[in-house]
């Protein structure tokens, strides 16, 4: 399901920038923010995602954390999924393993 990215306002750049802050000084990238598309196959049954990238443990363990203190699992049922990023090649031999 494609979606057109709406322009943000500077004002909600500023705002975000504010909030990220102490995320992006650990190296934390927010990569994506989006709605699960319900009718794809073998679908999720979480409604949103999120993609964030952490450069080590250390900052991954900071943005669980950051995120259990907003009080954010108690409105939705959510669901970590972590783990390193490898290549193609690298995620086929780990499913054979």
């Amino acid at each position: 399901m494609a979606r057109t990215v709406q322009p943000r306002s500077a004002g909600a750049v500023r705002r975000d920038r504010r909030r990220n802050g102490g995320l992006l000084a650990l190296g934390i990238e927010p990569l994506a923010f989006g709605e699960v598309d319900a009718a794809a196959p073998y679908t999720a049954p979480q409604r949103f995602f999120a993609v964030w990238c952490a450069p080590d443990r250390a900052s991954l363990d900071a943005l669980l954390a950051g995120i259990a203190a907003s009080g954010w699992h108690g409105y939705f049922a959510t669901v970590n999924a972590a783990g390193a990023i490898s290549d193609l090649a690298a995620h086929l031999g780990q499913l054979e393993a």
